[in-house]
């Protein structure tokens, strides 16, 4: 984030920025590649739901207790089911990054922007110092 009229504020970010790890910094390529990973992984995971219910069929099994009574449950592709596990895993993993990834980043921008606006105020204090001492100097 540049601003253009505060080089301390942008020399600070930048030394904050850098002590993120690279895996972690955005950069709006890089952000937009994560963005479209996170909706294909989505997509995905949605296509796959509605295919592991397609996948299901019904069975009848015989009762335990033998009486002549059936069960009836429904049976699913284990393959889509794994699959579908990966995909979810894979989508709340790149999920997880891109929210770390820019909390690391609002935290450095905090980091830097609290620094520069105290080495702001301590050059307006003596400024200021400067100041008082040339008026009462100038008093006599």
């Amino acid at each position: 984030m540049r601003l253009e009229n505060d080089n301390v504020l942008n020399e600070l970010y930048d030394e904050e920025i850098g002590k993120i790890p690279f895996i972690f910094r955005f950069s709006r390529k890089r952000f937009i590649i994560a963005f479209v990973a996170v909706c294909v992984l989505l997509i995905a995971t949605i296509a796959l739901v509605f295919a592991l219910y397609g996948s299901g069929s019904y069975q009848l099994m015989d009762s335990v207790a033998g009486n002549g009574y059936q069960m009836g449950f429904n049976v699913f592709d284990d393959n889509i089911a794994t699959v579908l596990l990966f995909t979810v895993f894979a989508l709340c993993m790149s999920v997880v990054w891109v929210i770390a990834g820019k909390m690391y980043e609002d935290r450095a921008f905090k980091k830097a922007s609290h620094l520069a606006q105290m080495i702001r105020l301590s050059e307006h204090r003596l400024e200021m110092r400067r100041w008082e001492k040339i008026r009462t100097d100038s008093r006599f």
